[in-house]
């Protein structure tokens, strides 16, 4: 199964990272309506938000 770049990035589980591509409102929108909660383990949704990126020495540790 083959997708456009647009497709594949407004399929993915986190609207944040969709909303930051393309057709933000309706992204946004939608979200909002559906009551979707974005788990945050992407580096586009962590930007975002302003929150450190979860990679180095932004990654959390294993407990």
């Amino acid at each position: 199964l083959l997708l456009g770049i647009t497709k594949a990035s407004l399929s993915t589980d986190s609207f944040l990272a969709a909303a930051s591509f393309q057709e933000t409102a309706r992204v946004l929108i939608d979200a909002a309506i559906s009551g979707k909660v974005d788990k945050l383990r992407g580096l586009k949704e962590n930007v975002i938000i302003g929150k450190l990126i979860p990679v180095g020495t932004g990654f959390p540790e294993k407990k």
